[in-house]
């Protein structure tokens, strides 16, 4: 039997409510520019990106779910668009990328938990 393992790596991403707009699942322009910094940090290495998004307190659910979902969704599309060379020299897509999304609580006195 044959079979292999690989070790990936976690790569984090804390993003908070005001990181959108007001109401929406649309990442601020500010944010969404540093969008390239992930994905060089996912390039770098085979990774596993771990969305961790921490609602505002009076948030709906139905906008925390959307926002994190939207946010995967833009994250994943550039990461299609990512070429790398094989030992051919031929441009061929990345490694499969996966994305876990980590609701994150607030907790009295303003601290987080998963």
């Amino acid at each position: 039997m044959n079979f292999g393992a690989t070790v990936h790596r976690l790569v984090r991403l804390d993003l908070a409510s005001d990181a959108f707009e007001a109401n929406s699942s649309k990442l601020q322009a500010q944010f969404t520019s540093r969008l390239p910094e992930v994905i060089a940090q996912l390039r770098a290495a085979p990774s596993v990106l771990r969305l961790a998004y921490a609602p505002a307190a009076s948030e709906a659910e139905s906008l925390t779910r959307q926002r994190a979902h939207d946010t995967r969704s833009v994250l994943l599309d550039a990461w299609s668009h990512e070429k790398r060379k094989d030992a051919n020299g031929n441009e061929v897509a990345q490694y499969n990328l996966d994305v876990e999304i980590e609701i994150v609580k607030a907790m009295a006195g303003g601290r987080a938990q998963p």
